[in-house]
């Protein structure tokens, strides 16, 4: 059985087709760059990602079988998904640091948050970057069916589940180590709403198979397990 992974960096997306004995077969990279607005601003189109994807999935599956696909992804960047699985604004980048003031706030729980999730406050996580939506962009927060991860926002597309795996959580300031859950504790601290995040599943989890709509678009077979690697 052919394996595809999909890798979504910063600056570029991989994709390369393995056989079951772990050879690459194909791959293919579509590069693309990041938004910087100003010196704290940094900015993607969420479509950017998904564009890439089909491509490079249309690509591979010319190639040859696909029996199942891996993805994985830079793990902090932020997305509002609408309820239609549209980015309702572009997302908040793992650089962005508009946030700042929101992480000076955290610092008086620092011992908390570190012992709960292994991390210390900085702008860089998730967290801080939904609580600034929420802050700042009250109706875009309002509307949104999730905040998610590129990985989350690719799956939803891929498979219409929402879902993240841990190691993705571990990158919020909101999972609790011990349990991987969302924290109620570390929710209020950043005013977030559990329901607005995905289900968290372990690594390694097939998050969902591929449906009809994205079979369509790539020439995959539906059906096909995503696995969150």
């Amino acid at each position: 059985m052919n394996i595809l992974a999909i890798d979504v960096g910063t600056s570029s997306m991989r994709g390369i087709l393995f056989d079951d004995e772990g050879r690459p077969l194909a791959s293919h990279r579509v590069r693309y760059q990041v938004t910087t607005l100003d010196h704290e601003r940094v900015e993607q189109v969420p479509e950017t990602w998904l564009r890439s994807l089909v491509e490079i999935c249309r690509l591979m599956a010319q190639w040859g079988s696909v029996g199942a696909l891996a993805l994985t992804s830079q793990r902090s960047s932020v997305i509002a998904l609408g309820a239609r699985g549209e980015a309702l604004r572009p997302a908040l980048m793992w650089q962005d640091t508009r946030n700042a003031s929101l992480v000076e706030e955290l610092e008086p729980h620092t011992e908390q948050i570190f012992r709960m999730t292994g991390a210390r406050p900085n702008t860089v996580y998730a967290g801080p970057k939904m609580a600034w939506i929420k802050r700042h962009e009250p109706d875009i927060y309002a509307r949104a069916m999730r905040l998610c991860t590129i990985a989350d926002y690719l799956t939803w597309h891929m498979t219409g589940t929402l879902a993240t795996d841990a190691t993705y959580g571990s990158r919020t300031l909101l999972m609790n180590l011990a349990t991987a859950t969302w924290d109620p504790e570390l929710l209020a601290l950043m005013d977030l709403d559990a329901e607005k995040l995905c289900d968290i599943v372990a690594p390694g989890s097939v998050t969902g198979v591929v449906n009809s709509a994205f079979a369509a678009a790539t020439g995959l077979e539906a059906g096909i397990p995503l696995v969150s690697a």
